[in-house]
């Protein structure tokens, strides 16, 4: 805080210390709140990493899937065709 400020409340008396008192306390109160986003960000940047990676599996076992289910209709299309002729 400026030293004007501070020397100005000082010479104010009482009231001047509380002021002074309590604009410490929003400081305090704000840098501490400024953690607790920087914190809540990280913890959303990580909720949101373990979101996209399990999305990304579960989006290669579906084309695994498909992929098998391809085979298998391919197969069966052949045999249908064999059993024709």
């Amino acid at each position: 805080m400026n030293e004007k400020v501070v020397d100005f409340l000082l010479t104010q008396g009482l009231l001047g210390i509380i002021a002074l008192i309590l604009m410490w306390v929003v400081l305090r109160l704000y840098s501490d709140r400024e953690k607790e986003r920087a914190a809540h960000k990280l913890e959303l940047r990580n909720f949101e990493d373990r979101y996209i990676s399990k999305a990304e599996t579960w989006m290669e076992k579906y084309h695994e899937l498909a992929k098998s289910l391809n085979t298998v209709l391919e197969s069966i299309t052949r045999r249908r065709g064999n059993d024709s002729r």
